[in-house]
């Protein structure tokens, strides 16, 4: 395919390329090449005039990118594959069963287990399946990974839709997503009407706990939901980053995460967790929905986490 001005004008067909030395210039010949009408290898097909911004990427970039390269002007593109860092990817495409699948290219294959009753379930619009909670003890159990929670980590990005049933519910929170422990994990949940995002390091780092919350929700409704963490091993401001529905709704401060242990849950405590108000009941449901899965070992940026909704928005809303 080709693009001018950020528009495909022509595509054609090829292959991929095998060794092929011969140098690379720009604005002239450099050893040989081959124009429309044949080979050339001496210097009179310089050019005349200027040259700027040279970019080389070894995969295809889509033609979304290609136009947001031509319409940058003072701010730079950030064009790392969204695919990048991607350890766990569970669709919940599955119809029947009790494992979902992880498709991630870059872990070492995580999936998850359903549990007490969590079944893959069917819902309007274009969605290919999800996971229905009750709200009692069912959830979906991933095991301890390097991946997720194993080693140290100092990025992290969680991306997850969910769909509640009631986000009113007072004598229970609502767990969505929880990795590690009491000394250090991360969580996402609802109580009382808000969506929280946590994460803490009480042990190394000293990170006592940072707690994101909003308002924005609807029951019934679904939402995109985003935990971002670019830490280091003290606690620094605004390295911990919550999204809902591709939007930035608050920041704080965070570290990297040590190894935590204890297991990884979703639409349940999956062992233990660390809540903002440090209860935690003996049962904390989520009931509804839960759909598209991600964990990344990396810190997305805005835009990327904007891509992630938008992706994804015109089959959930």
């Amino acid at each position: 395919m080709v693009f001018k001005d950020g528009q495909e004008f022509a595509r054609g067909e090829g292959s991929q390329l095998w060794s092929h030395s011969g140098a690379i210039a720009l604005g002239n010949v450099k050893g040989g090449t081959k124009f429309h009408s044949g080979s050339s290898s001496d210097l009179t097909h310089g050019l005349e005039g200027n040259l700027d911004q040279v970019q080389i990427y070894n995969r295809a970039l889509s033609n979304t990118e290609v136009n947001r390269i031509y319409t940058a002007t003072t701010t730079p593109v950030n064009l790392t594959s969204t695919d990048e860092g991607l350890i766990a990817e569970l669709e919940f495409a599955e119809t029947t069963g009790t494992l979902a699948a992880d498709s991630s290219p870059f872990g070492q294959d995580n999936p998850g287990s359903l549990l007490n009753g969590a079944d893959f379930a069917t819902v309007a619009g274009n969605l290919t399946g999800v996971v229905n909670f009750d709200g009692d003890d069912d959830y979906i159990a991933i095991a301890n990974s390097t991946d997720i929670n194993l080693g140290i980590h100092d990025q992290r990005t969680i991306s997850l839709w969910f769909q509640a049933e009631d986000i009113n519910i007072t004598n229970r929170k609502q767990v969505l997503y929880e990795e590690g422990g009491g000394t250090r994990g991360l969580n996402i949940y609802l109580d009382a009407g808000q969506l929280y995002v946590g994460g803490w390091n009480t042990s190394e780092s000293g990170w006592l706990g940072t707690y994101l919350a909003t308002d924005t929700i609807t029951s019934n409704i679904w939402h995109h939901v985003a935990l971002v963490l670019n830490g280091a091993t003290t606690v620094q401001p605004d390295s911990f980053i919550a999204y809902l529905d591709g939007q930035e709704f608050a920041r704080g401060e965070g570290s990297q995460l040590w190894s935590h242990g204890d297991a990884i849950g979703l639409g349940n405590i999956n062992g233990a967790t660390r809540f903002h108000d440090g209860v935690s009941n003996t049962s904390n449901g989520f009931a509804g929905n839960l759909d598209e899965l991600q964990i990344y070992n990396r810190a997305l940026d805005n835009i990327e986490i904007d891509g992630l909704f938008t992706s994804f928005s015109d089959s959930f809303l």
